[in-house]
């Protein structure tokens, strides 16, 4: 039983990071490998990331919005860091 446990833990372990591989690749080709998708990678980090994530008088659902995109250019940056250092 525990080892039918661990098994399937491991398994599930290998899929998350073969899920994790391929979004990584898919990023950099979207994004690395494309001149369009360069300069919209390049757009939405000047505009949700180095920009303030809310108005003073935003709402607490448009600081949400604000902070979610922020958080998706992150994820992307991050898997496409994770191809760079492989190919590094």
């Amino acid at each position: 039983m525990l080892s039918e446990i661990k098994e399937r833990a491991e398994k599930e372990k290998a899929a998350r990071a073969a899920d994790q591989q391929s979004r990584a690749s898919m990023y950099h080709r979207a994004f690395v490998q494309n001149d369009s998708g360069e300069k919209i990678l390049a757009q939405w980090v000047r505009m949700y990331c180095m920009t303030p994530i809310s108005q003073p008088d935003a709402t607490l659902f448009q600081a949400g919005i604000a902070e979610g995109r922020r958080l998706m250019v992150k994820e992307i940056l991050d898997h496409i860091g994770l191809i760079n250092s492989q190919e590094g």
